[in-house]
């Protein structure tokens, strides 16, 4: 009941639309609404994973090794049905164990260690591939950005920063050769990607974008018919435009403010994430990329364009400071 009594326009952009259109007396255009980048599908960007193990025999020498554990692990019913953020775990471990593991067997079992050695380096080349697999194209960033609340002001800002920032902390230490990895936090910080913001901010943005020009469409087709006020005289004509306006500097500026915060918080944050794989994305998931990048540069500049369109009207009906006429 409290979700269906919710109001569907807090901001008040649609409302602001309307009350505009009135005071113009121009019916508001239809504009073609800009597609939202959806993401490339699973089976398109998923990398070949090349298979590089330890031979089944030369596991059993491994003797004392830590590593072995993991390597049990791996090879059990359990580990082979793994997700890819699990065995990203795994490999990470691995990688950190495996130091250790060579240094132990070095005297005793050169070319076990040898064998070892070239294996930990095989998967540490792969290594940013996995990560970029993991994270970037999981299942929780794809409901990131396919997902969407109802309304843009109810982004969970601070959460999914703060998630953003974790995993961005992670792969950078991961990248730079320092494997310590928890399994526990790198589920949760990824789990609070599924709320659906991404999808939100696109969508947000889009509607902000497609009224905006809709309201200049508005403007300039009045100003070029007939002028909407005349100089030197107060009419209820202009009283009104001055509360339209003043509701699109309140309340709709207010929506537009909390949009353009979490885009520079988590697209930001999320940007930065993303330039740590450029060598090794793939040419779908780039493509995605620059159309989310340039919906969100375009439709972040509507606002001022429309603060431009609003001028002349507010010029022509004396509500700009030093524009009115003094008896």
């Amino acid at each position: 009941m409290l979700c269906g009594c919710a109001d569907p326009d807090p901001y008040e952009l649609g409302d602001y639309l309307t009350r505009l259109s009135r005071v113009l007396e121009t019916e508001i255009p239809a504009v073609d609404q800009r597609q939202v980048p959806q993401m490339p599908r699973v089976r398109d960007v998923r990398f070949e994973s090349t298979a590089v193990g330890v031979d089944i025999l030369e596991f059993l020498r491994l003797g004392e090794c830590e590593l072995q554990q993991w390597i049990a692990e791996r090879n059990s019913s359990l580990g082979r049905l793994a997700t890819d953020s699990q065995r990203l775990v795994y490999e990470l471990n691995f990688l950190r164990l495996a130091d250790v593991c060579i240094q132990t067997l070095a005297s005793d079992h050169p070319s076990l260690a040898g064998d070892l050695r070239k294996v930990a380096d095989q998967k540490q080349q792969m290594l940013p591939r996995l990560i970029w697999q993991s994270i970037l194209a999981g299942p929780e960033f794809r409901d990131y950005w396919s997902h969407r609340h109802q309304h843009w002001s109810d982004l969970n800002e601070t959460t999914v920063s703060d998630a953003l920032i974790y995993l961005d902390q992670q792969v950078s230490r991961w990248l730079a050769g320092h494997f310590e990895v928890s399994g526990e936090k790198l589920e949760l910080a990824l789990s609070v990607l599924r709320t659906g913001d991404g999808g939100t901010l696109l969508h947000g943005w889009r509607e902000v974008a497609s009224r905006l020009t809709q309201a200049n469409l508005m403007i300039d087709t009045r100003l070029l018919s007939r002028p909407l006020c005349y100089k030197g005289m107060v009419t209820p004509r202009r009283e009104v435009l001055q509360r339209v306006v003043t509701r699109f500097t309140g309340k709709v500026q207010e929506g537009i403010n909390q949009l353009s915060e979490s885009r520079y918080e988590q697209i930001s944050q999320i940007q930065q994430l993303e330039s740590r794989f450029l060598d090794v994305e793939p040419e779908l998931y780039r493509r995605f990329r620059h159309s989310r990048d340039a919906l969100l540069e375009s439709a972040a500049t509507t606002p001022r364009s429309h603060v431009e369109s609003l001028r002349p009207l507010l010029t022509q009906c004396e509500l700009l400071p030093g524009s009115r006429t003094e008896a």
